[in-house]
C-alpha cells in the first residue's frame, strides 16, 4: 500500500472532551514499523483520563494502548519478513542503558515511557512502533484477542509479582477485566480457592469461567468478613479497583504473613490505613503497573483463556465518544469494549 500522509487519532482535550483529529503521519526511523489498528480496547486507566483523574496523565493527552493490527511500512533496518504481519504490541519503551535495564528489569526504568502519554495513542487508524515492541498472533488469535493481550500481560505480571503458587488460597476485588484475568492468571498459576468480589452479577458468573471458584456481590456483604468466615485469610490478596476501601479489604482478609498486590489506578491516591495490621501481622504490600517480559506468557496463555467472552461491545472509531459513554455508565453491562478503526 502507499504509505499513509494522515489518519485520525482521539485526543482528550479537557476532562469529557475527547476530539478525534487528523495527523501527519510522519516518515519511519530506521527501526520503526507503521501499524494500521485493527482492533484497540478500551482500559479503565482510559477511562481515567477521559475523567481526567489519572494520576499519572496530563491533559491533553491520547489514549488507546491495547491494540493489534497489521504491519503495513517498515523502516530500512527492519527485517522484510514483518511487512504483513499480524501483531500486538507492548506500548511502552525504556532506555536499555540503566541499571535496572541491563539486569532484565526494564519495568523498573525511570524513563520508562508510555506510548499514549506521548501523544501516540491507539485509538487511531496508525500507530508509530519500535520494531522490538511486536509480538506476532497466532494464526488462530483475532485481532480482539490480539489487543487483549496488553490487559492479560497486566495480569500475568501482577501474579508473578504476588509470587501464586500451587495450592495457594487467594482474594481478587473486582470484577473488571483486570480482576477477571487476574482470576485467569490464578488458575494458571496453580492457585486452589480463587475468592472474587465484585458488584456485577453478569460479570461475577463471566469470573467462574475465568477461574473463580468462589464469587461474592459486594452488595450483599462486606467482601473481607466474606474471605475470613470462608478461609480464614488468604495467602494473597488483589486490588483491582483503586479505592481506600477496597486497599483496606485486601490487607483485611489476608492471613499472617500474607501479600497484598495493588493493581489498581487510584484517583484519590492518599488514603488512611490500619498500619498497626500490616505490623501485628507480618503483611506484605507489592505495588504492580504494566509488564516486563509477560507478552510472550500472555499469548501462550491466551489459548486456554475465554477471551471473546469479555468483549460487551464493539463500536467504530468514529463512535468512540459513545463508547466511553457506554463504559463508563455503570447501569450497563459492560466488560471489554473494543474499537475497530
Amino acid at each position: 500500500m502507499e504509505y499513509p500522509s494522515t489518519g485520525r487519532i482521539a485526543w482528550v482535550t479537557a476532562p469529557h472532551t475527547v476530539e478525534i483529529r487528523q495527523r501527519d503521519i510522519r516518515p519511519l526511523a530506521p527501526h520503526e514499523v507503521l501499524i494500521q489498528i485493527r482492533a484497540s480496547a478500551l482500559c479503565g486507566s482510559d477511562l481515567h483520563t477521559v475523567r481526567g483523574k489519572h494520576p499519572s496523565v496530563s491533559l491533553p493527552s491520547t489514549i488507546g494502548h491495547e491494540f493489534s493490527g497489521d504491519v503495513v511500512a517498515i523502516g530500512e533496518a527492519v527485517s522484510p519478513a514483518r511487512l504483513g504481519q499480524r501483531v500486538t504490541v507492548e506500548p511502552c519503551t525504556a532506555c536499555g542503558t540503566c541499571e535496572s535495564c541491563r539486569s532484565g528489569r526494564y519495568d523498573l526504568c525511570g524513563k520508562l515511557r508510555f506510548l499514549y502519554r506521548d501523544g501516540d495513542g491507539a485509538m487511531a487508524d496508525y500507530i508509530l512502533v519500535n520494531e522490538s515492541s511486536l509480538f506476532p498472533l497466532p494464526d488462530a488469535m483475532s485481532y480482539d484477542e490480539g489487543a487483549l493481550m496488553e490487559p492479560l500481560s497486566v495480569s500475568i505480571h501482577a501474579v508473578r509479582r504476588g509470587g501464586v503458587s500451587s495450592g495457594d488460597s487467594v482474594f481478587i476485588l473486582g470484577d473488571g477485566p483486570i480482576g477477571i484475568l487476574t482470576a485467569a492468571a490464578c488458575r494458571l498459576a496453580g492457585a486452589e480457592r480463587i475468592l472474587l468480589a465484585g458488584h456485577s452479577p453478569a460479570r461475577l458468573a463471566l469470573a467462574k469461567s475465568f477461574g473463580a471458584t468462589e464469587t461474592l456481590n459486594a452488595h450483599d456483604r462486606e467482601s473481607a468478613e466474606w474471605v475470613l468466615d470462608t478461609t480464614g485469610g488468604v495467602a494473597k490478596s488483589f486490588e483491582c479497583v483503586g479505592s481506600e476501601g477496597c486497599f483496606e479489604q485486601a490487607t483485611r482478609a489476608l492471613r499472617p504473613g500474607g501479600v497484598a498486590v495493588i493493581a489498581g489506578i487510584y484517583e484519590e491516591p492518599h488514603i488512611r490505613m490500619d498500619i498497626s495490621r500490616l505490623i501485628t501481622r507480618k503483611l506484605s504490600i507489592l505495588g504492580t503497573q504494566s509488564y516486563c517480559h509477560d507478552f510472550p506468557r500472555a499469548i501462550a496463555a491466551a489459548a486456554s483463556i475465554p477471551l471473546k467472552s469479555l468483549i460487551s461491545h464493539t463500536f467504530p472509531l468514529d463512535r468512540l465518544g459513545e463508547a466511553l459513554e457506554t463504559a463508563m455508565e455503570r447501569k450497563r453491562e459492560t466488560v471489554k469494549i473494543v474499537i475497530h478503526p
